[in-house]
């Protein structure tokens, strides 16, 4: 697995720094403002590290270009935590259905709890975005996979989810504790609505060359240290 440790977030938006992946393009999105009237409705999904909110949330997505995953843009705050940190993975799935092993992860990035945006059950969460460019994950359009979010150390935050969502190509889940992924759905009268996270993906189209450590700063404010040597020696 692809793995950075560190600052990697940076909010509102993805802009990379000179030097960095040259054209990285939105691949999929699914966001949304707060509704004025319910249904739909908006809430958070609440990931913690500590019962009662020991909750790991994913959502899953389609490729619809090929190229490297170069970061995801996620609407998801800081919430009642006490620190500790956040840990970003793309996961594979088996048949539509996030991956339950965490050891199946193609890539993960550790960002502190600080780093990000309060979250609000009244209003949009503003948007903190991943950057996976240092790590050289290949997508293939058609490809199913998932972005999970869990949390360590007393972190604890919450992802904006709209029922029903709106996205035709994936949806949410969530795991309890390691506990088998369930879809995030709300009974309503004889329906069930089922959910998406706000969420942006970016690929890279044409990568050509591996990132330099300056590079990889994400509005300037990421550090991310961990991984890059592999990855010249594996391209070199």
């Amino acid at each position: 697995m692809r793995q950075l440790s560190g600052l990697a977030a940076a909010l509102a938006g993805a802009v990379w720094a000179a030097g960095a992946l040259a054209a990285p393009v939105v691949d999929q999105q699914y966001v949304f403002s707060y509704p004025a009237a319910s249904p739909p409705y908006a809430s958070g999904g609440i990931a913690g590290s500590a019962p009662p909110f020991e909750y790991t949330h994913a959502q899953t997505f389609t490729v619809g270009l090929s190229g490297e995953l170069a970061a995801v843009s996620l609407q998801f705050g800081q919430y009642n935590g006490t620190g500790g940190d956040f840990v970003f993975r793309i996961l594979p799935t088996v048949s539509g259905i996030p991956a339950l092993d965490f050891n199946d992860a193609l890539a993960s990035v550790t960002i502190p709890y600080a780093s990000f945006p309060t979250f609000s059950f009244s209003a949009p969460t503003p948007a903190t975005t991943i950057d996976f460019s240092a790590l050289g994950l290949h997508v293939t359009a058609g490809d199913v996979l998932a972005i999970a979010v869990s949390a360590t150390g007393g972190a604890q935050g919450a992802w904006d989810i709209l029922f029903p969502g709106g996205y035709a190509e994936g949806s949410a889940y969530s795991s309890y504790g390691g506990s088998a992924w369930a879809p995030q759905v709300r009974p309503v009268g004889n329906d069930s609505l089922f959910a998406d996270f706000a969420f942006t993906t970016y690929v890279d189209p044409s990568p050509s060359h591996v990132p330099e450590p300056a590079s990889l700063a994400v509005l300037g404010t990421a550090v991310l240290t961990a991984g890059l040597a592999l990855r010249s020696r594996r391209r070199g």
